[in-house]
């Protein structure tokens, strides 16, 4: 009885550990992926801001001809 008492606890702590272990692995995925979505946005409202510009330009350019 004391041997499967000390296996059934040992292998709950080490469910314990494999399930933090997974939270923080989890945690640094999300954390990658948010900092990957904030360089896409952040190009994308690049980009967006490059072709108003050049829009306003070509716009100016058509009506001063």
């Amino acid at each position: 009885m004391i041997q499967a008492s000390d296996v059934v606890r040992s292998s709950h702590e080490r469910a314990q550990q494999v399930v933090k272990d997974a939270e923080n692995k989890a945690q640094h995925i999300l954390a990658d992926g948010k900092t990957k979505v904030n360089a896409i946005v952040a190009e994308a409202e690049k980009q967006a801001e490059d072709r108003r510009k050049g829009a306003d330009a070509y716009a100016r350019e058509v009506l001063f001809t």
